[in-house]
């Protein structure tokens, strides 16, 4: 059977299988003839979930379905909207990050934080500008291990317990289904009492290195680093990381003497690569290290950092912009721990982490950032990526 073009994209054979296995439980759902039960696709990073989910919801759209796609962040809300459009379908935007709270289409995108502040357990969700209240039949989480699961079964306070509850408080069948290229929390499954199913296969790392859908991992080798042995807890429960407390620990752990030789060694090895994602201790060392490279081929991106400029950055990032002198305006960001998610900048060929990662899923998503493939309108522009070189002068690994 051919793969029907959707829109302006065609799914790989590996997608549209999972697409269909996803549908296929769908029905089955809601039909009766299986339980109502949450279940998600365990696809690795770049594996193509953003096509999946707008597969999904092109279905949604033919069959007038209403469906509510979450995600943590407003990147990631843009990146679900936008391949929703590319594949023929259309839907409302409702996070505040974005700046946009509709309802208006069949499909909803929407941050966690701004849907759990606009959901009603007996009107659904509420456009806050028409007074539109919008009940979907089928809730899609995009890195659905970051849900509690347990706060969900707790009847609790986070952002997905208050969704979840309240729409199956209107709508009892509501099916629930997610998308994670990271099916764990800590170091246990999130399978389990919540997440009961698991599409099968996975699409899986080996998988698509093998068949050329992402780049192999390299793990070079550090001549320096700090002394950061006493941060040893990789294994914490969730996707939580360190805390703004034992980073600043961290940080005080970090001589300015050795962020400069550690940086020098950085950009020796950079000179014949693309560009790096780097991970800090705080502002202040995202500050420190980012002295030793040029100043026009740097930015620092935080919490703090405003929205229009975030996204100027990460716009100049993935379209490889160069500055005057005719290398990358971006080469190197700088960050501390709000890029690590769903955030795709494929000229990002170098991942660099300055300090500890305080959970497996964290840098199992943090190192996906670097081995998506280089765009179409990349190599055109004689861009070329040999493959995803991690160096890490924290200890982390």
């Amino acid at each position: 059977m051919s793969i029907p073009k959707l829109g302006k994209i065609t799914p790989y054979q590996f997608q549209w299988d999972a697409i269909q296995k996803a549908l296929a439980e769908i029905r089955a759902q809601f039909r009766g003839e299986k339980p109502i039960e949450p279940f998600f696709i365990d696809a690795y990073v770049s594996a193509g979930k953003t096509i999946i989910g707008g597969a999904i919801a092109a279905h949604c759209k033919n069959t007038n379905t209403p469906l509510l796609i979450l995600a943590r962040t407003g990147e990631l809300v843009e990146q679900n909207s936008d391949e929703i459009f590319n594949m023929g379908s259309a839907a409302s935007i409702f996070s505040a990050s974005l700046g946009r709270k509709s309802t208006y289409f069949s499909t909803v995108v929407g941050t966690e934080g701004t849907v759990a502040n606009y959901i009603d357990d007996k009107l659904g969700l509420v456009d806050p500008q028409s007074g539109k209240s919008f009940v979907p039949k089928i809730v899609l989480i995009d890195e659905s291990h970051q849900v509690d699961w347990k706060d969900v079964l707790d009847n609790g306070n986070t952002s997905y317990s208050k969704i979840i509850n309240k729409l199956k408080a209107i709508n009892p069948n509501l099916v629930i289904a997610g998308m994670t290229g990271s099916p764990y929390r800590g170091v246990e499954s999130i399978k389990g009492d919540f997440w009961k199913q698991k599409i099968e296969p996975s699409i899986g790392r080996e998988f698509l290195v093998e068949n050329g859908f992402i780049h192999h991992t390299e793990f070079g080798h550090a001549a320096g680093g700090y002394d950061l042995s006493e941060f040893d807890n990789i294994e914490q429960s969730g996707t939580k990381d360190f805390s703004a407390s034992d980073i600043e620990k961290m940080h005080d752990k970090m001589t300015l003497s050795a962020t400069q030789s550690i940086m020098q060694e950085v950009v020796g090895v950079m000179q014949n690569r693309l560009c790096a994602l780097v991970t800090c201790a705080g502002k202040k060392h995202c500050e420190e290290a980012a002295s030793c490279v040029p100043s026009d081929e740097y930015a620092i991106v935080t919490d703090s950092t405003g929205k229009k400029e975030r996204r100027k950055i990460l716009n100049g990032a993935k379209k490889g912009e160069l500055n005057e002198r005719g290398t990358f305006r971006y080469k190197y960001i700088f960050q501390i721990g709000c890029l690590t998610t769903g955030v795709s900048v494929s000229p990002w060929d170098t991942s660099i982490l300055l300090r500890r990662i305080g959970s497996l899923t964290l840098l199992t998503q943090l190192l996906g950032r670097g081995m998506r493939l280089l765009k179409p309108e990349h190599e055109e522009a004689g861009m070329s990526k040999a493959g995803h070189l991690v160096l890490d002068f924290s200890g982390t690994m």
